[in-house]
């Protein structure tokens, strides 16, 4: 049995622990930053191991494959270890903190025979694997352009966390970007090969409050901070990008697509919005939709609901999907494509160009 070690232990280390054992693999150990709190996660998912020092973890158990779980910052050196043991690699976004690391790490992991998978994995919804369907058979024709508005930003007061920190990899170019990129090409069957845009800062200082270890205790005491506690507390800078807009450019099978893209505060409804030459899908949602066509929904078929695995019927489902894939390519199984660190860094080329207001031709 392939046997894994799982680096960070908060919200994508739980996720990415259930996808793998999910996917047949054992998890042999899970590391993260505080004992106690490593300790209780890896006794709720029955892992045996759990420890403070990812190094010595790794040379002991010397593991199949490496789950990337950490923010962005700490990528390189486990990366690094995980090629000088032989260890596939299945990481979270964004790959890195700068496209310049990106690139190094793709460069390094693609010298080797290693196995990579880049968990931007909203693409796996059904409603997203619908869409495509609907688009590949010509429902409205070739596409001619679209829209694609979500909801997402970051709005103060938010407790500081390294989501905050471009240095550590945050921002949601950085952590939000990817899964809308991936629904993109997945339904329109080609790679983005082009983007401009612009973001915004609205945060420039956080508080820092004890007690928060993952993503869902920050966005749990976001809605609970109370004026004595912003008062007292200690203020941290924060430089990571808030919302963006960007104009996409995607290498169809039909042709190049203009995607204009908004993510933040104005928007009011998430809906993709696509142009055929006979018609316009509209989706309504944000990441998983509802599809209407001239006013009809089409209901997605349950053999697409089906085909997702079933854990908690969110992003969950949707890491067991991705590892499934990248399973099945270690032990030279049938597989359905997925994404790679060479994904990654495209991913993180075209954040890159938006967040500095550049043009990014790939």
């Amino acid at each position: 049995m392939l046997r894994a070690v799982v680096i960070g232990a908060g919200f994508a280390g739980e996720g990415h622990t259930r996808a793998l054992q999910h996917a047949g693999v054992e998890v042999v150990a899970l590391c993260g930053r505080e004992l106690p709190v490593v300790e209780a996660r890896a006794t709720a998912l029955g892992v045996p191991h759990a420890s403070t020092d990812w190094c010595a973890t790794l040379e002991r158990l010397r593991p199949e494959i490496i789950a990337l779980a950490t923010p962005a910052a700490l990528r390189r050196d486990v990366i690094e270890a995980a090629v000088a043991l032989d260890c596939h690699l299945y990481c979270d976004k964004p790959l890195a903190t700068t496209t310049a690391e990106a690139r190094a790490l793709c460069s390094l992991v693609e010298s080797t025979s290693l196995r990579h998978a880049f968990a931007a994995t909203r693409r796996y919804d059904p409603s997203v694997v619908w869409l495509a369907e609907l688009v590949a058979q010509g429902t409205i024709g070739a596409i001619t352009k679209a829209t694609y508005q979500v909801r997402a930003h970051l709005a103060p007061p938010l407790p500081w966390s390294w989501a905050l920190s471009l240095e550590q990899g945050g921002g949601l170019l950085n952590g939000h970007f990817p899964h809308l990129l991936s629904i993109l090409e997945r339904v329109l069957a080609g790679p983005v090969c082009a983007a401009t845009g612009k973001a915004a800062f609205a945060i420039s200082q956080a508080p820092v409050l004890p007690g928060i270890h993952d993503f869902r205790d920050w966005g749990a005491r976001a809605d609970t901070l109370t004026p004595d506690e912003l008062a007292q507390a200690e203020w941290r800078e924060c430089d990571a990008d808030t919302s963006y807009e960007a104009q996409l450019r995607f290498d169809t099978p039909t042709g190049e697509v203009s995607v204009a893209l908004v993510s933040g505060p104005s928007v009011t409804a998430g809906q993709l919005r696509l142009v055929g030459e006979r018609g316009t899908l509209i989706a309504d949602g944000e990441a998983a939709f509802r599809i209407f066509l001239d006013g009809k929904e089409l209901p997605i078929p349950s053999r697409l609901t089906a085909a997702l695995p079933a854990l908690d019927g969110g992003c969950q489902d949707r890491w067991a999907a991705l590892a499934q894939d990248f399973v099945a390519d270690i032990r030279g199984e049938p597989h359905a494509p997925y994404l790679t660190f060479h994904d990654g860094v495209r991913y993180q080329e075209a954040a890159e160009a938006i967040r500095r207001g550049h043009i990014w031709v790939h």
